[in-house]
């Protein structure tokens, strides 16, 4: 009995000392669906003891919390666009060959252009079908031509007769014939110049290389060749895309709120524009459109910012975050966006609660803008107005939380 009693004596310890193990290990998982400002030890940690040489080695830096009025902002998903009337499509007004000049040279993907530089050269050519009209055309100017030769020679033998005969004929029938001379000549001198004409095309479409005809194209706005689909000595037709040119010194953000947020819209005139791309980068827009139908599948309304994009860093369709501005504001506590780190999946600040030591805290952000970040009313419970929080230096305080602190050396 003796040795029983024993026995579960020494299995009850061995429990006692396993069981504090276990319950560390499990605290860092919210099985009760509490926040994590209320999580236990592993997200709230203990002190991290750095000595202020350490510090300064390290190159650790703080910087204040705030109490600041910030406006209270909508935030929404969004996609850029081009703006319609900042792109242009270039093509050739005739069918002719793309070709290239002494002081000229078809631009290149990603070049930069400029509104009026000629960004095509093309010399016209003429279709064997056209041909084949213009030799008809040409064969009747030629048949007109003689005709109009023996019009002409007919008023001017009529006008030299009655000439003859002033003093006999009335006057009347002098300036007749002069008017018939006169437009005899004017006739036929047309139809000479119009079979200068046809005479011309066709012996161009014989030998093309002599094409005097040439037609230039100019870029219609500032912008960048985003798309070619030409190159030099190619064939092209009216119909034939030759450059793509698009403008993107301004972009237009298309944001979509949902229904239950569109007062708030209503009221609004600009919007900070975040994108994935540049997530350091904030840019502004101003409400230029709002829409007139909701999407019935999800509910939201499109609406239209306009954002200046002087570093051309937006491009069409990039996803970007919107946050709208409401015309309303609010007091919260704001860090630099600098001092938020991710660490487990959480996003976690270190504050300096003394000279020498630091403390992890878990926070979430309500609201990013320029280059800090509000607190929500969870986060701000655990801090407050001057305190410091870590803005460079982060690694090293997480990596010193690994090593004894005084007060655990001094117990060894």
């Amino acid at each position: 009995m003796k040795r029983y009693i024993l026995w579960v004596v020494v299995l009850m310890i061995g429990l006692a000392s396993f069981l504090p193990v276990m319950a560390f290990a499990h605290g860092g998982e919210d099985h009760s669906g509490e926040s994590l400002a209320g999580s236990s030890g592993s997200i709230l940690r203990a002190p991290i003891f750095v000595p202020v040489e350490t510090q300064i080695l390290m190159g650790i830096k703080t910087d204040l919390v705030r109490k600041e009025t910030v406006p209270k902002r909508l935030k929404a998903l969004g996609r850029t666009r081009i703006r319609p009337e900042l792109e242009a499509v270039v093509t050739s007004p005739v069918e002719g060959r793309l070709v290239g000049t002494d002081d000229y040279a078809p631009p290149q993907l990603g070049e930069r252009v400029r509104k009026g530089q000629i960004v095509a050269v093309v010399d016209q050519t003429i279709s064997a079908p056209e041909t084949i009209n213009l030799t008809i055309e040409r064969t009747k100017t030629e048949s007109e031509l003689r005709q109009a030769r023996t019009d002409l020679a007919l008023a001017q033998k009529e006008y030299e007769r009655v000439s003859k005969l002033r003093n006999v004929v009335p006057d009347k029938e002098i300036w007749r014939a002069e008017s018939v001379l006169t437009s005899a000549r004017e006739k036929l001198d047309g139809l000479k110049n119009q079979g200068k004409v046809y005479e011309t095309s066709v012996d161009q479409s014989r030998y093309q290389s002599k094409n005097p005809k040439r037609v230039t194209m100019r870029a219609p706005l500032d912008g960048v060749i985003a798309e070619t689909h030409v190159t030099l000595g190619e064939y092209v037709r009216p119909e034939k895309e030759l450059y793509h040119i698009i403008d993107l010194s301004e972009a237009l953000v298309e944001a979509e709120i949902f229904e239950n947020a569109i007062s708030l819209v209503s009221r609004a005139t600009s919007a900070k524009v975040i994108v994935e791309a540049y997530p350091d980068d904030s840019f502004t827009g101003k409400l230029v459109s709002i829409g007139t139908t909701i999407d019935p599948q999800t509910r939201t309304l499109r609406v239209l910012f306009s954002v200046p994009n002087p570093g051309l860093k937006l491009v069409a369709e990039m996803f970007a975050d919107v946050f709208i501005e409401t015309g309303e504001s609010f007091e919260g506590l704001t860090i630099p966006k600098t001092a938020l780190i991710n660490q487990d999946g959480q996003s976690v600040i270190y504050v300096k609660i003394s000279g020498e030591q630091f403390v992890a805290r878990p926070v979430v952000m309500a609201e990013r803008f320029m280059d800090r970040v509000r607190l929500s009313p969870d986060s701000e419970a655990f801090m407050k107005e001057g305190d410091r929080v870590v803005v460079q230096g982060m690694y090293q305080i997480r990596m010193s939380a690994s090593k004894p602190g005084p007060t655990t050396q001094k117990n060894n």
